[in-house]
């Protein structure tokens, strides 16, 4: 069994215990609840700390996955320009549309063509509106309702 797969196996093991593993603004929180065994529970945060490292990882990307899964639709800007964030996945990657410049060798001109790839969210940003309130997470890590979109028509009446 390889560290990583050791790492899923004490996290599985953490949740039987009653511990719940958090990513929030740069921390990995450990969250036990009342059921769990104190003495079983704290043996395994003290394994959990030997791990931290691959830990951290994990909780991270899965944090990551779950919110971009909230901010789907959104536009995004990625290394081929502009583009929309499709979703995200427990590990971490970022599934994005994007158009990249593309030209046969006997064509003259370049054409754009979408396409639909996997990034790191390191490797975009993700735009949102500043009436974009919606997408705001809370303290708690629980997203807030989400509000109707703007239409395009609306958005331009506003800036006339």
């Amino acid at each position: 069994m390889d560290r990583n797969e050791k790492v899923n196996e004490l996290i599985a093991r953490a949740e039987k215990a009653g511990l719940r593993l958090q990513f929030d603004s740069g921390l990995v929180l450990v969250k036990r609840t009342e059921s769990g065994d104190p003495d079983g529970q704290r043996a395994i945060i003290a394994e959990l700390w030997r791990y931290l490292g691959e830990v951290r990882h994990l909780v991270e990307a899965h944090a990551i996955g779950e919110r971009a899964k909230g901010l789907a639709g959104r536009p995004i800007w990625c290394e081929f320009g502009p583009g929309t964030l499709l979703g995200g996945g427990g590990g971490g990657a970022l599934r994005i549309s994007t158009s990249q410049e593309m030209r046969l060798a006997h064509e003259e001109e370049a054409h754009r063509s979408k396409i639909a790839i996997t990034c790191d969210a390191k490797a975009l940003l993700i735009i949102l509106d500043e009436e974009g309130v919606d997408v705001a997470s809370s303290s708690d890590g629980q997203q807030a309702p989400e509000r109707p979109k703007t239409g395009f028509f609306e958005r331009l009446a506003r800036r006339g």
